[in-house]
């Protein structure tokens, strides 16, 4: 406890909260490092920063912190990532996010790309980011958007999730380029100024969410675009069993998948497999 603290902020775990902790410390305290509480002070003072909020915490029950959705980051992990956001406030605005300096499994997220355009280089070459979070808005907030190009995110091997809607700044352009476990991106094609052919084929896993984002918007008079996708993720649309990652889907998760191809027709978009 910290010298402001009290006894009665504080339960017992119930069993499945100990169980839990035995199943991923099967060596106790022996395999964790406890923060001091400085840092976690430091943790969440940072976190509320942001002003969505609840961006992230300390959780006292598992022994973890807690940020973006993710709920196992090491003490050593978010000291790296406190440096992240340490070293990004001294840097230019220009080099905001660069994925030179960002180390961390997520990012505590800054504001200078609200609403902007960054076809350069924002997020790359970082070996450990899983979840980059790059405006600090809900996604529910009106206009949240940012205009992507080639160079913008690439070469992140474990990233899967994208916390901002996004969109092709270009025509043409290959989109999260050796991002190989990218799952979950919020596209926001709504308006012909952001309407532009572009591929996003090193991504095999995206999942239906993201996919149906990119077919929400738009009508038959919207600018024509065509979306190039990975062979995996283009057989679950045309329902292709042949393919194994089509072939481990149910029925119904294969209609809904081929229902995507019926609103892409409807906001003149086509859908294509990259060879």
């Amino acid at each position: 406890m910290t010298p402001k603290d009290s006894i009665e902020n504080y339960r017992e775990a119930t069993a499945a909260e100990k169980q839990a902790w035995d199943n991923t410390h099967p060596n106790g305290f022996a395999d964790v490092e406890l923060p001091s509480a400085e840092l976690v002070a430091m943790w969440k003072a940072l976190c509320q920063l942001v002003p969505s909020g609840s961006a992230g915490d300390f959780n006292h029950n598992t022994g973890y912190f807690e940020l973006n959705g993710v709920k196992d980051i090491t003490t050593p992990q978010a000291r790296t990532i406190i440096a992240d956001a340490m070293r990004r406030g001294l840097n230019s605005p220009s080099s905001v996010c660069n994925g030179s300096v960002l180390l961390g499994r997520t990012n505590l997220p800054g504001d200078i790309w609200y609403n902007a355009t960054v076809t350069q280089s924002v997020l790359y070459d970082a070996p450990n980011m899983e979840v980059f979070i790059l405006q600090p808005l809900p996604n529910s907030a009106p206009g949240r958007k940012v205009g992507i190009g080639a160079n913008s995110i690439t070469n992140c091997p474990k990233l899967h999730t994208v916390g901002h809607r996004v969109y092709p700044a270009v025509s043409g352009v290959k989109l999260f380029a050796a991002c190989p476990k990218l799952e979950n991106v919020d596209f926001l094609l709504d308006v012909n100024s952001r309407r532009h052919s572009f591929s996003i084929s090193d991504c095999p896993l995206l999942s239906y969410a993201t996919v149906a984002s990119m077919c929400a918007c738009g009508s038959k008079d919207s600018v024509a675009i065509t979306i190039t996708l990975h062979a995996d993720v283009y057989a679950k649309l045309i329902g292709d069993t042949t393919n194994e990652a089509a072939a481990a889907l149910s029925a119904e998760a294969l209609a809904e998948w081929g229902a995507l191809l019926n609103s892409a027709a409807e906001r003149n978009i086509t859908f294509a497999m990259a060879t």
